[in-house]
């Protein structure tokens, strides 16, 4: 399993990383539950979009962070896209972000991401 992150992602991560220092920590134990069993790994949300996606996108809305004693529900949300190319399985994350001061993802970034990538797929196709 391969893991990668966009930028815009990397610059939200480095500023919740300064408010909750455990997120370095919170992460790759995150990454470690995904590669053991990802696709039964409780707390994800299957995101439905709009438009015509050809890959799966989902919500982690259960990411335990030390830094805030809250244990699963920290508040904490991971957007990611699931991919299987060649029985290889990639995660690329696409936003991360706190509930207390953004309420729900944003699905601009999730269909500009598609596009830039090639995942898109037009309308009536």
């Amino acid at each position: 399993m391969m893991f990668h992150a966009t930028d815009s992602f990397n610059k939200n991560f480095k500023k919740l990383s300064k408010d909750y220092h455990s997120l370095n920590a919170d992460l790759e134990r995150f990454k470690k539950a995904l590669e053991i069993d990802g696709e039964r790994l409780t707390g994800l949300k299957r995101i439905p979009l709009s438009e015509k996606i050809s890959t799966k996108f989902f919500k982690a809305r259960k990411f335990r962070c030390k830094s805030l004693n809250c244990g699963s529900m920290s508040g904490i949300r991971i957007v990611f896209c699931w991919q299987v190319e060649c029985e290889n399985i990639k995660i690329i994350f696409i936003e991360i972000y706190y509930k207390g001061k953004q309420e729900n993802h944003n699905e601009t970034k999730i269909i500009d991401f598609c596009k830039g990538n090639g995942l898109y797929v037009a309308r009536g196709v």
